[in-house]
């Protein structure tokens, strides 16, 4: 027969990849609750009242200065908070984890731009030309990041139903890779007739289960998590973000292993039919 040795491979990479994106999610989630914890302890600048847009002990913005420089001069004691603080909070809170992994910002801008959208981070800069933090545009940055903080539940819920998803195929999967390790030493020579008709069924059954594991697999990637009215995510979605380019052979992990363990059920069977016939 065939040994069974190495088939889980791309399941094991998969469930790592679902568990750093799950610890990346939920790093951004107490993130984005700290930024907004700081944002709604600041007081909006009167928009009647003349001065400075950050109040007093705010130095000017270091241009270019990427996310460890622009904003990072503020003095947080200033009197009225202001868009400097807000990006100041921004760089603090998210620093280089803004957009998708791998993501690079030249400014705190780009990065704001990239987790929170473009309004937001035109009308922050603006304090570079004399903007100050009103009580709407900070009613505005709470709302994306209260928006952006519902899509990334979303995501977290989704990554937990791709670990249980993963979880569920793993069983079945062991359990055939366990029997094959075990049975493949045996010479088939060695055993009678019954013996070789009862691996056959063995295996059949095992190749069932298998069958019913890609079923249950394809109408989980058919399916959508959301909650509390947000857009939902599609689990085919998910995991061609998860598993394109990570260096698995393939974005569908579950069907290329099982797929893979059903070939070496299937010539371990072919085996002992050859030596069923000899017994006839």
């Amino acid at each position: 027969m065939t040994d069974g040795a190495g088939v889980r491979t791309e399941i094991d990479t998969a469930r790592d990849r679902v568990a750093a994106e799950r610890e990346r999610t939920k790093r951004k989630l107490s993130a984005l609750d700290e930024f907004r914890d700081r944002v709604q302890s600041l007081e909006p600048a009167d928009p009647g009242q003349p001065g400075s847009p950050d109040g007093p002990g705010v130095s000017p913005a270091t241009p270019g200065g990427g996310l460890g420089g622009v904003g990072t001069d503020v003095d947080t004691r200033a009197s009225g908070g202001g868009c400097r603080t807000v990006r100041r909070a921004f760089a603090d809170c998210l620093g280089d984890a803004a957009g998708d992994p791998g993501d690079s910002h030249d400014t705190v801008h780009e990065a704001i731009a990239a987790e929170l959208s473009d309004e937001v981070a035109v009308a922050l800069a603006a304090a570079d030309g004399g903007g100050r933090l009103t009580p709407q545009l900070q009613r505005g940055v709470l709302a994306e990041a209260s928006r952006r903080r519902s899509e990334l539940s979303v995501m977290e819920s989704a990554l937990r139903r791709e670990d249980e998803s993963l979880a569920t195929v793993t069983e079945p999967v062991d359990t055939t890779v366990d029997w094959l390790r075990e049975h493949d030493p045996t010479p088939l020579s060695e055993l009678s007739f019954d013996e070789l008709a009862r691996w056959h069924r063995t295996l059949s059954a095992f190749r069932d289960r298998l069958d019913e594991t890609v079923a249950e697999r394809q109408r989980f990637l058919d399916e959508t998590t959301g909650e509390n009215g947000t857009v939902g995510i599609r689990h085919a979605d998910l995991v061609a973000y998860l598993y394109d380019g990570d260096g698995s052979d393939d974005t569908h992990p579950v069907l290329v292993t099982v797929g893979r363990l059903d070939e070496t059920c299937a010539e371990a069977q072919r085996a002992l039919r050859e030596h069923l016939v000899c017994r006839v």
